[in-house]
């Protein structure tokens, strides 16, 4: 396991779909559909999800034979890392469905025109109302969101805040994380696969 076996896992297919994957939140800029919280969202994902690309390198490298070593009595197969693998890809599938929905339930978008240019407000609001809004009649959670100059603090509460921020920004990180994990694997299995 060297620094260039690592560069050697990018030459796959496996690969290069882990680098788009890593660098995948940055495609959901154009389209605002990342989280509008924590500000930097997109970037702790990336960091997040190289990351990932590094633990299966790890782990994988750790748990195969080197093809240049002479191989152990118990040496694991490749079975179990493509297993994790694509497990770990199933498992992203079924974030992008929570993220989706996530997304959709918390978070409230506003168009608006500033200085001639189009700009969106996104905010994500909670799923309880502080106690003084509870009991009045508001039409929608848009409306609320601006009559409250598009606060969320001061229409929702504390609590239901922070668990509306952390799904969605933790849905959205959770899903490229174990995606690029899943691909990553696959990259170093078929990287030890290509030395034999």
């Amino acid at each position: 396991m060297s620094i260039k076996d690592f560069y050697k896992s990018f030459r796959s297919l496996w690969g290069v779909a882990s680098v788009l994957a890593a660098a995948g939140p940055m495609a959901f800029w154009p389209l605002d559909f990342d989280p509008p919280w924590p500000p930097q969202a997109r970037a702790i994902t990336v960091l997040f999800s190289a990351v990932g690309y590094i633990v299966a390198f790890v782990a994988v490298n750790e748990y195969l034979p080197n093809p240049n070593e002479r191989v152990r009595k118990n040496a694991g197969s490749r079975r179990y890392p493509i297993a994790v693998g694509v497990g770990c890809i199933a498992v992203s599938v079924l974030c992008s469905f929570f993220y989706y929905s996530s997304y959709s339930t918390f978070v409230k978008e506003k168009p608006r025109t500033v200085q001639g240019q189009q700009q969106t407000i996104r905010r994500v609001i909670g799923s309880e109302r502080k106690p003084g809004l509870a009991d009045r009649e508001e039409p929608d959670d848009k409306v609320l969101l601006a009559n409250h100059n598009y606060d969320p603090d001061e229409a929702w509460t504390s609590t239901s805040l922070r668990s509306a921020r952390l799904q969605v920004f933790l849905s959205f990180l959770i899903m490229f994380f174990l995606l690029t994990l899943g691909l990553g694997t696959l990259a170093q299995v078929s990287s030890i696969e290509r030395r034999r």
